[in-house]
């Protein structure tokens, strides 16, 4: 990360003396008084690092995962966000750099025109179908599992109702008349469900 001189254009410091991070800088952001900034990298850590400084204040490990790794980062107020590539916005913890303070989870639909927040999801999830009711939503999760949920807002609450598929799901859809839930999976299985029977 190169620090310049706004006025001059002359190159002031270069943080962590040439190597912020182990793998690519994706996004900084200043802190309220621009005296700090936070830096999101491609080795799956988010830093703050003080500038007048060149030192690094805190580093947040992200997990191990190759969706673990920080592609966006914001500093806002007393909000400090990272973006990671499984697509979840990550509030940081200062003093506990190792876990965030909370993690969103974003559901969206593949046409993209509508999402849901979920907090705390506890799987991942790939593929998701709104009910032709407009009522309740059928999330399904590379664990093999789709899980049932109602639908408050831009919020989902569930339904404590999960049904299996045969292996990580790909696809979901609804019939047109919301009485079957079709479910597709990664070992080219179609399963498909009677909503009025309870999804059996």
């Amino acid at each position: 990360i190169f620090i310049y001189d706004g006025k001059t254009g002359e190159k002031v410091c270069a943080l962590g003396g040439g190597k912020a991070h182990d793998g690519g800088i994706y996004a900084i952001s200043w802190s309220p008084d621009s005296s700090q900034l936070l830096s999101a990298s491609g080795d799956k850590t988010a830093k703050i690092w003080d500038v007048g400084a060149n030192s690094v204040v805190t580093t947040f490990n992200m997990g191990s995962n190759v969706l673990d790794q920080q592609l966006g980062c914001l500093w806002q107020k007393d909000h400090l966000l990272s973006l990671s590539l499984s697509g979840y916005i990550n509030y940081l913890d200062k003093n506990n750099p190792d876990k965030p303070l909370r993690v969103i989870k974003i559901v969206l639909m593949k046409d993209k025109k509508k999402c849901f927040a979920i907090d705390d999801l506890g799987y991942e999830p790939e593929a998701v179908a709104v009910h032709p009711g407009g009522g309740s939503v059928a999330v399904g999760g590379t664990d093999g599992n789709v899980r049932l949920y109602s639908i408050q807002g831009t919020s989902l609450k569930s339904d404590d109702k999960t049904l299996e598929a045969k292996g990580p799901v790909t696809d979901l859809a609804y019939s047109h008349d919301g009485a079957f839930l079709a479910v597709c999976d990664a070992n080219k299985v179609v399963t498909v469900f009677s909503v009025p029977d309870g999804y059996a």
